[in-house]
């Protein structure tokens, strides 16, 4: 009991005395995640939300901007934009709860942290295997999805495992970087490009599509026929 309690004490005093140094100097921050952030390490929360959320819109409009008008084209132009707000709603309130559980939870860093704190071992491995599947696959769309483009660029110009591998390596390239908030400009580069894309692909669509005229209905007066009848027996 004596040990734990040094321990605990000693812990106390580390967190204080942190706590002091992140009062004396603006440098240095503790996060109940990393640990102990100074300026001679890696910062990983200065993405800050602007950032954040240029990350995140990129992630979610890159994979489902190009389903939207298919989505309007079989819902229709009012269906389309209800189940679009309901969507929005349902994602917003979600980011919600996210947010005030981490506020009250500052030590949960990921699903499979949160898997831990329900179902203790079992549910950390099963959570955090589904995670790793959803970023595997959301990844292989963002590939798959570069290869596509790459291929209407060079008009097929190499086999689409080509462009899919030399994607894959850009990504690995760029995920190698060990924080965010050097990826944020790109972030923001790449979310104008994907919703001017998407503005474009509209136009071209509604331009592309035949108008849908209403059948001419082509009526003649019987005095008019009448008259016409006389003028050939005449």
């Amino acid at each position: 009991m004596g040990s734990k309690k040094d321990k605990t004490e000693y812990s106390d005093a580390a967190l204080a005395q942190v706590v002091a140094e992140r009062l004396d100097d603006p440098d240095i921050l503790h996060d109940e995640v990393f640990g102990t952030i100074t300026d001679q390490g890696p910062n990983y929360r200065n993405v800050g939300w602007l950032g954040s959320a240029a990350l995140m819109m990129k992630s979610q409009i890159g994979l489902g901007v190009l389903s939207i008008p298919g989505a309007f084209d079989t819902l229709g132009l009012i269906p389309g934009v209800l189940c679009l707000l309901a969507v929005a709603v349902i994602t917003t309130w979600s980011n919600h709860i996210v947010g005030v559980f981490k506020l009250n939870h500052p030590e949960i860093y990921g699903v499979a942290d949160v898997g831990g704190m329900i179902s203790g071992r079992l549910g950390r491995e099963i959570l955090g295997a589904g995670f790793a599947l959803y970023l595997t696959f959301g990844a292989g769309s963002g590939m798959l999805g570069a290869s596509i483009g790459l291929n209407a660029v060079s008009t097929h110009g190499t086999c689409t495992a080509v462009f899919v591998a030399a994607t894959a390596i850009a990504v690995i390239c760029l995920s190698s970087i060990r924080t965010l908030g050097r990826l944020s400009l790109l972030a923001w580069g790449g979310l104008v490009s994907l919703l001017v894309a998407g503005k474009d692909f509209v136009q071209v669509k509604a331009s592309s599509s035949p108008l849908k005229v209403a059948p001419l209905l082509l009526t003649a007066s019987s005095q008019f026929i009448h008259c016409l009848q006389k003028n050939r027996t005449c």
